[in-house]
């Protein structure tokens, strides 16, 4: 698996993209119907577009889609936007 793709600049104090005191989750989910470059990049501007995802790193040849968010609200509304797309979670 590639590295996170960073969607906000890391806190230079402490070198997290996401510190703001708060809790942040990491996950990884099993995308099915994803088959080349253009679908992960699919995903992962869908994903970017949603306030509370942080980071995402899409890898197509397996399926796994890496995120870190800050709220159960905000996976729903991840996995909402990957079946947006036409993709099975």
């Amino acid at each position: 698996m590639e590295q996170l793709f960073h969607l906000v600049s890391p806190c230079r104090a402490h070198k997290k993209p996401w510190h703001k005191g708060g809790t942040m989750m990491e996950t990884t989910l099993k995308v099915s119907g994803m088959h080349c470059t253009a679908c992960k990049m699919l995903i992962e501007d869908a994903i970017s577009e949603i306030k509370g995802a942080k980071a995402v790193s899409v890898d197509h040849t397996t399926g796994a889609v890496a995120v870190a968010y800050d709220s159960n609200e905000t996976l729903e509304k991840i996995k909402t936007a990957i079946k947006g797309e036409g993709f099975s979670v």
